[in-house]
């Protein structure tokens, strides 16, 4: 795997890129040629090569660079099997951060952007890929011009720069499928936190993500757990509203093919892992759907932590059973909205495992990585 990084350059997303080896992909013990097509910046250009895990050694031989002139071929379509459930694999560029503007070109604006997007469907097609999955909806809202948040636009786009992806790619025969990794919600901002909460409580009745130790997590990052609970009804609702937003203006584009929902331990989208998640509207649910009562007074300051090691010594399973559930109901719900609107629109689980080691609160309770 190697990335090219600009000498002097604002950022590092400008071309990462690699091959996957062993275990299922087979190794043929012999020196391979991985093409890449480039668009340089600058001239100052460096090669990094690296493998993604110890021990697992690799070999770069040569670097050849070409010039393109002319029109670039294209990479002959791949034959493909029948449908499976009315879909077929794809093969697509997947994007975790908003970089686009930093990796086919320097435009934000048109017409800049839209020699951006020729390079862009010039390099799919170049490599055989039918899929561009890019954020719709990152870390704190929307790309879209959203009535229920408003345009959080981030990371330089032009306004409503879907719309004329969706279109390109409608006349070159390519798919998209934005992607949802949310961290907060400008409609949720109101939810204050007050030290107080955890003294009173009051903070397990509210839609910030209560966890073990009956605190929140405000100023959490990647590796730490959620900042809302996505089983609270606000925040629930406000997710839902933005599926809708995005099916009322992209969903009859048959360039569209659905959602996907990027699942980073700290994203809302689910629970993270079992530090949080200890709201009274979680565990009242739980104890009423398994028909069991956790001894904890509901009234109880302290509820949270002692819900929480009650659960890890007793009913450690199940809870982890009716997370589960819950969230393959609420995945469902989306599921339905897109089908509803056009059949064949699918919604994608992007389950991305942390890179992070967990901070464990309790010995043997929570173990590096879990995602539960």
């Amino acid at each position: 795997m190697y990335k090219r990084q600009v000498k002097g350059s604002s950022s590092e997303y400008e071309l990462q890129t690699g091959v996957f080896t062993g275990a299922e992909y087979s190794l043929s013990h012999r020196m391979q040629t991985h093409r890449c097509l480039y668009w340089p910046r600058k001239p100052d250009v460096a090669l990094i090569f690296m493998t993604a895990e110890k021990d697992r050694p690799a070999a770069a031989a040569k670097v050849r660079i070409f010039r393109v002139r002319g029109e670039v071929e294209r990479a002959a379509a791949p034959d493909r099997p029948a449908p499976t459930a009315g879909w077929n694999r794809h093969v697509g560029i997947y994007y975790e951060d908003p970089a686009l503007c930093y990796d086919f070109g320097n435009q934000d604006n048109m017409p800049g952007f839209e020699t951006l997007i020729d390079r862009l469907i010039t390099y799919m097609h170049y490599s055989g890929q039918d899929l561009f999955m890019y954020p719709g909806v990152w870390y704190h809202g929307p790309f879209y011009p959203s009535p229920s948040q408003g345009a959080v636009l981030q990371r330089r786009h032009p306004h409503n720069f879907i719309e004329y992806l969706l279109l390109r790619f409608e006349a070159e025969g390519l798919g998209f499928l934005p992607t949802i990794n949310l961290h907060s919600l400008p409609s949720l901002a109101h939810h204050k936190w007050r030290d107080e909460m955890i003294v009173t409580g009051e903070a397990a009745a509210g839609p910030l993500s209560v966890g073990w130790d009956g605190s929140p997590n405000l100023i959490g990052w990647h590796g730490t757990r959620p900042n809302y609970n996505i089983m609270h009804p606000e925040v629930r609702a406000a997710v839902l509203t933005m599926i809708d937003e995005v099916l009322d203006l992209y969903g009859d584009s048959p360039a569209f093919e659905g959602v996907c929902f990027h699942l980073t331990k700290h994203c809302m989208l689910w629970f993270g892992n079992l530090e949080g998640g200890y709201n009274d509207y979680c565990v009242e649910a739980f104890q009423k759907d398994c028909n069991l009562r956790i001894p904890v007074a509901d009234d109880d300051p302290g509820r949270a932590t002692k819900r929480y090691r009650w659960i890890m010594a007793n009913a450690r399973e199940a809870w982890i059973d009716w997370r589960c559930r819950a969230l393959r109901a609420f995945y469902g719900e989306v599921a339905e909205r897109l089908a509803k609107k056009r059949p064949g629109l699918r919604l994608v689980l992007a389950m991305y495992r942390p890179v992070f080691r967990d901070v464990v609160p309790q010995p043997g309770t929570v173990g590096p990585g879990d995602i539960v």
